[in-house]
């Protein structure tokens, strides 16, 4: 006899960030008491959450043949990875630049961009499953942590009235 507890015995922890929170969602097992926390870093179930820079990507979503060199040319470009890294900060002298020019020269390598704009272009089914996840956090609500990047330039924090990740009002 193995001394592995049944499946239905079984718990799950999810540590997550960004798309990975939320592919954690569409991930989540259909017995909800086996999820024990969830751990986010820098996610949003709400269309709210997402800031403007989130236009390009929807215009991608809407006409990806005609976009798609604009997204690839943006998503790659230096300034916009060193942005990623940096945001809205007043110091970004505090960073460390090797953050950006190693995220720059993988997303340079010969057919990055391709898998960059691919996922981005699935990305639109997450944003369209955030009602259903809010669904789940409202009935479920497990215990959660939410951490989150004061700079980051992708999503908005939580605002008055706990907009984002309110599992209760979700």
């Amino acid at each position: 006899m193995s001394s592995v507890p049944s499946s239905a015995s079984r718990t799950t922890s999810c540590s997550c960030r960004i798309t990975a929170v939320l592919s954690a969602f569409a991930w989540r097992s259909p017995t909800p008491q086996r999820v024990r926390a969830i751990i986010i870093q820098n996610a949003v179930s709400h269309e709210q959450g997402l800031s403007p820079l989130w236009e390009a990507r929807r215009k991608y979503w809407a006409d990806p043949a005609h976009e798609l060199e604009n997204l690839k040319a943006n998503f790659t470009s230096f300034e916009a990875t060193r942005q990623r890294h940096i945001g809205s900060s007043p110091h970004p002298d505090r960073y460390d630049p090797d953050t950006w020019t190693d995220e720059y020269a993988f997303l340079t390598r010969p057919g990055q961009a391709d898998i960059q704009t691919t996922l981005f272009l699935d990305y639109r089914t997450n944003v369209a499953s955030y009602p259903r996840w809010q669904k789940w956090l409202r009935e479920v609500q497990p215990p959660t942590l939410v951490v989150w990047g004061k700079y980051d330039p992708l999503l908005h924090r939580c605002r008055r009235n706990g907009v984002c990740w309110r599992c209760a009002e979700s």
